[in-house]
């Protein structure tokens, strides 16, 4: 072996190590060796490097060298030195390394093979047989040679190793085959019994786990797949195992650019290149550079995507992981077909295709999204008859490999391109299969983990149905999906959610309502005007957003045209709209705390008027209840502030009381469906302090500034409705909770946030220190209320999801038991919303439906003089002590404003609205 070694290098037509000679000197190639082990001896060395005697002998006897047990000649480097030298070796000749780990490994298995059961060597020679497998199989797991892990691991399991943490690293190695090569259930039966064994150790259960994650990973089931690589990544961080931490940190990114959270792919595959490079570790390198490309390429950032997969592909190809290097080539393919060089595009994707060699997960991945993609291009280039061959190449590898998801974003597609041949049947086939997968997902995934991709989302599949059942005049189909889409909201929004919230989603989960159900179940002289937007575009750094503007036919696949539906539902009929409005204009701007105040403009509100509600003012004029249901960027809008070009006011004493709702499910469900008086208590709570600023990472979305009148507007409204006042500092949500069932109206006075990273973390503050959640809302209320009102800044504000409805507080009292619930869109002066309030509950007392009783409070305060100001304080300082005291410093309105309409402008009285029934 003098002068040259033999190297494990993959060829241009192989996924799998040949030999090829690589000239290496022989005090080179026995420092390596010894580099690469925890111990050597003389025999080794003889063994190894008999070729280089007198270099052994001198290694032997320099300072190079540690004596590492007394009773056998067995050796050391110097730290320092092999630290040297294992860098040396793998920045200068990487491909020697799994040639000099096999010779070690095979070695070591024949020394033990020979050492008697029971000898005190076997010991020693079964740990360091196992050092060297796992070694060696990681080396083999870049080069993707399962067959070559599975065959060291059991020359392993043939030499009968006695000790269980041993026994335990076979089965891993077993099962971690099993799920690479696709025997998902049986990797599964065999790691999972291993994470309860105590022989287990740390650095193992951070492989078990990684590999568990792989096996749902590989079939597009998120949610268990991340909880599996979080697990991971902690038990590599407590081993100090950094090779498994940046394993685990690159899944997790490849997890979230899947999911279509490229901020945090991005920042966790740069956290595993630094990881990698650190150790250092060039596989590991190369691939954490591939999935920083890959992000940046998915949020648009062009060069940085080219520099990084460049640096990929020098680097594999260096290592010779040609099975790595097709990864690279799908992604330049969709990189230019971004850029829209469609023949560099198509050719890059045939390369990919020509070069993935074997039947491994991977590889049948790889094939099934080059598939995908190449019918994609094919779709965008009018090429109908091969992109339907590509879909069906991918869709026979997504059956293969049980991937719901990939299939029914495949029936989408496929959908896309028979509605675009005019055959609506096939295409109407094909988007059903295409839902009906979605829709089976939410039994068994978190429904936050539904997600289809760049290619098409949820969202675009019910948008695509819609919009065909409308073409095939199918409006009552058409509306049986709107509502379908509805459903998912509120599931969607227990992201990241704790496993104890299971309940919540059995609590909140509903079958959609259906047109004929909601015709009967809606009074005489009740409309619900019911919105639907398509083609929302996503905010931020989305490759959507930023496909060049020249690429014209890969943008008109990526998302549908912008439009704005109107389902107008009586007892009788139903009327569809297609309004002359791109919801895309009624996105909150980046940075934009407040949406709806924008929307406030005078020039606006009869233009939207025009827009939203003229197209069904024959209705409108004449229904007597109305029922809103707005629909994605739609929610934004302050629909009570409307009025049309003559100034006609949609909120108006003679008009229609107006109630809305988060979907018509919601409305029968949860709202009319409700019976009446079940208790009969009343109670109102306030509190004036600010607690927000006390909750870390919580978005605050109110002034900071303590309310004055909280405390004193809810001893008002319990002096009014005959009431308990819970006031002040004490804490209140407990006692809440127990009284939950009794309370026939419920009034609350206060603060409120959102938060909208995780919205069921929106809270009420009643107290100090007391802050009610929605999501202990879902889990612990039991109301029985006819009526809950939420005096509170910004009780309604929560996050609008892409094409999904506001998410936020009011929602958590719907489900809790509620079938109204009074709240606000935005920030309200306290003195506003007390007279809104006062109002509003004489109106309740007299016997007045919410929805009315509210409507005339608004209307009156609206069209409050002066003299009516003054005149109300006057009586409230006569007749309530307790609000006489909070108004104390309120001056007298001076004589020249007795006359003045302080109220008249939307941003005072149009704040509030009731979502719920309004009868």
């Amino acid at each position: 072996m003098g002068g040259q070694i033999t190297c494990i290098e993959p060829p241009a037509e192989s996924r799998k190590p040949v030999s090829v000679t690589i000239p290496l000197l022989p005090e080179q190639r026995l420092r390596y060796l010894c580099a690469l082990t925890s111990w050597f001896d003389r025999t080794l060395l003889d063994a190894l490097a008999s070729d280089a005697g007198a270099e052994a002998d001198a290694l032997l006897a320099s300072d190079l060298v540690l004596a590492v047990s007394d009773d056998a000649p067995m050796y050391q480097l110097q730290p320092s030195v092999r630290t040297l030298y294992l860098l040396k070796l793998r920045s200068e000749t990487p491909l020697i390394e799994l040639t000099l780990q096999t010779q070690l490994f095979e070695h070591f298995v024949q020394r033990l093979s020979e050492a008697a059961v029971g000898s005190a060597q076997r010991p020693a020679l079964e740990e360091i047989c196992f050092l060297h497998l796992a070694r060696l199989a990681l080396l083999l797991a870049e080069y993707m040679d399962w067959e070559a892990i599975a065959q060291r691991a059991e020359a392993v399991r043939a030499l009968g190793p006695h000790q269980p943490e041993f026994q335990a690293h076979l089965t891993y190695y077993q099962g971690y085959v099993a799920i690479r090569t696709q025997r998902y259930q049986e990797g599964e039966r065999t790691l999972a019994p291993l994470l309860a064994r105590p022989e287990v150790s740390e650095p193992l259960r951070a492989y078990i786990t990684l590999a568990l994650g792989h096996r749902w990973w590989y079939q597009g089931e998120y949610a268990q797949a991340r909880e599996f690589y979080e697990q991971a990544l902690a038990a590599g961080r407590r081993a100090d195992a950094p090779v498994a931490q940046a394993q685990a940190t690159i899944a997790l990114s490849m997890i979230y650019n899947d999911l279509g959270d490229l901020p945090r792919a991005h920042a966790l595959a740069s956290a595993s290149l630094a990881i990698a490079r650190s150790i250092p570790n060039r596989y590991r390198a190369a691939h954490a550079l591939y999935e920083v490309g890959n992000n940046g390429l998915h949020m648009g950032h062009w060069p940085e995507a080219e520099a990084y997969c460049r640096a990929a592909i020098q680097l594999y190809e260096e290592l010779g992981v040609e099975a790595r290097l097709s990864m690279l080539y799908w992604n330049n393919g969709f990189l230019q077909h971004i850029l829209g060089n469609e023949a560099a595009s198509e050719a890059s994707y045939m390369h990919t295709l020509e070069r993935i060699d074997g039947a491994g997960a991977y590889e049948l991945a790889m094939q099934l999204d080059t598939w995908l993609h190449l019918g994609l291009l094919y779709q965008s280039q009018g090429r109908w008859d091969e992109a339907l061959a590509a879909y069906g190449h991918a869709r026979a590898l997504a059956k293969d490999h049980q991937h719901a998801q990939r299939l029914a974003l495949i029936h989408y597609r496929c959908g896309n391109v028979f509605e675009a041949q005019g055959r609506l049947e096939s295409a109407h086939t094909a988007y059903v299969q295409a839902i009906e997968g979605i829709e089976r997902l939410l039994g068994t995934v978190k429904p936050e983990d539904i997600k289809l991709g760049l290619l098409g989302t949820v969202q675009h599949v019910y948008e695509a149905m819609v919009r065909l059942c409308l073409r095939l005049n199918s409006r009552a189909e058409a509306f049986g999906y709107v509502e379908r889409a509805r459903s998912r909201a509120f599931l969607d929004l227990l992201s990241t959610r704790p496993s104890n919230d299971d309940a919540l989603l059995q609590k909140v989960r509903q079958r959609p309502v259906t047109l004929a159900e909601v015709q009967a179940a809606l009074p005489a002289g009740t409309l619900l005007l019911e919105y639907f937007t398509i083609g929302v575009l996503p905010r931020g750094d989305s490759l959507a957003n930023r496909v060049p503007p020249e690429n014209t036919r890969l943008r008109e696949q990526l998302t549908l045209v912008p439009q704005t539906l109107l389902f107008a539902i009586t007892r009788e009929r139903l009327d569809v709209f297609d309004l002359p409005l791109n919801p895309n204009t009624l996105r909150p701007q980046p940075g934009e705390p407040g949406p709806t105040a924008r929307l406030l403009r005078d020039d606006l509100l009869p233009e939207l008027y025009a827009q939203l509600l003229a197209p069904a003012a024959r209705l409108l004029g004449q229904c007597s209840q109305l029922y809103l249901v707005p629909h994605g960027p739609l929610h934004h809008v302050p629909f009570l502030a409307l009025h049309s070009a003559a100034g006609a006011p949609l909120l108006a004493a003679e008009g229609p009381a107006v109630a809305l709702a988060p979907s018509a499910t919601i409305l029968l469900r949860s709202c009319l469906s409700r019976p009446r008086r079940r208790a009969y208590a009343h109670l109102a709570l306030g509190y004036n302090n600010d607690q927000a600023s006390t909750q870390p990472g919580a978005l605050r979305q109110h002034s900071g500034v303590p309310l004055q009148y909280a405390e004193a507007e809810a001893r008002h409204v319990a002096r009014l409705i005959g009431g308990a006042a819970w006031a002040g500092p004490s804490p209140k949500s407990a006692n809440l909770i127990m009284a939950g069932p009794h309370a026939q109206w419920l009034h609350i006075a206060g603060h409120a946030e959102y938060d909208p990273h995780e919205p069921l973390d929106s809270a009420l503050y009643l107290g100090e220190g007391d802050r009610l959640t929605a999501r202990r809302l879902l889990a612990e209320l039991d109301l029985n209320a006819d009526l809950v009102t939420l005096s509170a800044c910004r009780s309604r504000v929560a996050p609008v999801g892409h094409g999904d409805e506001l998410l936020g507080l009011q929602r958590a009292f719907l489900y809790a038991g509620a079938p109204a619930v009074v709240c606000a869109l935005w920030e309200t002066d306290d003195l506003v919303a007390l007279l809104v309030m006062d109002r509003f509950y004489r109106g309740i007392v007299a016997g007045a439906p919410p929805a009315a009783a509210l409507r005339d409070a608004q209307v009156a305060v609206r069209s409050l003089t002066g003299r009516e100001l003054q005149a109300t304080l006057d009586s409230w300082r006569s007749g309530d002590p307790v609000l006489a005291q909070a108004l104390a410093h309120l001056p007298r309105v001076p004589d020249h404003l007795l006359d003045t309409q302080f109220y008249t402008a939307p941003r005072h009285w149009a704040s509030f609205v009731l979502i719920g029934r309004a009868d």
